[in-house]
């Protein structure tokens, strides 16, 4: 168990232990008059740089891509997204799912919902345009060599290297805690134990309120971390991939996973994202920081008695 706790512990602290706020601007970029399946662009920019940007549309059929390589970006603070419309009239686009990598872990933000409205493919004097092409991928590159791996001392050279690794991978694995122990004593490594996750998230917890997020003033921002504290702890300790789903996404996975006080744990999210997505523009009496802060932290508490107790039976 204390392995297990270990690594699970370990993977938190790689994929990004504490929220961080990621701020972005959005502006939609339609041409006057909008014809169907001309391009226009919805360009999101964020006040800092992420290793990897990737957007993901939902299904409509009124909205498609424009160009596929615009919903990725690498080593940048912006994507444009190119999109056209399918068909005339007054269409909603619907909010573009943003997945954020960079070296704390990863983030799920959602743009603004917008309107555009569409005419068809007529000039003033009524005669039919000509559609412009909508670019797509294009067909990948072929190269063939006669070169023969399994000929090559080099090919076996890294098969053999694979193998060897992966058996002493094992052997750690299997071994750790005497080698712990033998790092220990000779000074290599520190005894210190790392922390299980409901720890890690009273930590989180805690510096929320010693910041004084929770007041009025600042319930924006307590929005934004809050909620990433809580989808932390779900991934940390009930082990799925809940930092980069949205609420609409957890509800299910919440349900199969038989996550404990589930219904109440999407309710708190919902409210979180009126706040965050309106940047607390909203008004929402409903919403008391000091109490979703108060449950959560009790929340986490319990399940850290829980296990604690079930770790004195097993000693």
């Amino acid at each position: 168990m204390r392995r297990f706790i270990i690594l699970i512990s370990l993977l938190l602290v790689f994929t990004g232990i504490f929220a961080q706020e990621v701020l972005f601007e959005q502006s939609n970029d339609v041409p006057n008059p909008l014809k169907v399946m001309y391009p226009f662009s919805v360009k999101v920019k964020f006040d800092k740089n992420f290793s990897y940007l990737k957007a993901n549309l939902v299904d409509d059929k009124d909205i498609m891509v424009a160009d596929q390589e615009s919903l990725t970006a690498s080593s940048t603070d912006s994507l444009v997204v190119k999109l056209v419309a399918t068909r005339t009239g007054l269409i909603e686009v619907a909010p573009i799912k943003l997945l954020l990598f960079d070296e704390i872990g990863t983030d799920t933000l959602l743009t603004s919902p917008f309107k555009i409205d569409v005419i068809a493919l007529t000039d003033s004097t009524s005669v039919i345009t000509d559609i412009k092409t909508v670019k797509t991928d294009s067909d990948p590159l072929t190269l063939k060599s006669n070169f023969d791996w399994l000929t090559s001392w080099t090919f076996w050279i890294i098969v053999i290297s694979a193998i060897l690794l992966l058996i002493i991978g094992f052997i750690i694995y299997r071994k750790w805690d005497y080698i712990r122990s033998l790092l220990v004593k000779t000074g290599i490594l520190e005894d210190d134990e790392v922390l299980p996750v409901w720890d890690l998230t009273i930590q989180e917890l805690l510096n929320i309120k010693q910041r004084m997020l929770l007041t009025e003033t600042n319930k924006y921002k307590f929005s934004i971390e809050e909620s990433l504290v809580i989808r932390r702890f779900l991934e940390g300790y009930y082990n799925f991939p809940a930092a980069e789903k949205t609420t609409l996404e957890l509800k299910n996975m919440l349900t199969k996973y038989r996550v404990k006080e589930g219904i109440k744990i999407i309710d708190i999210l919902q409210k979180l994202d009126i706040i965050k997505y309106t940047e607390g523009k909203q008004d929402n009496s409903n919403f008391k920081s000091e109490d979703i802060h108060a449950w959560f932290s009790k929340y986490v508490s319990d399940i850290k008695k829980y296990e604690e107790s079930k770790e004195e039976k097993r000693g």
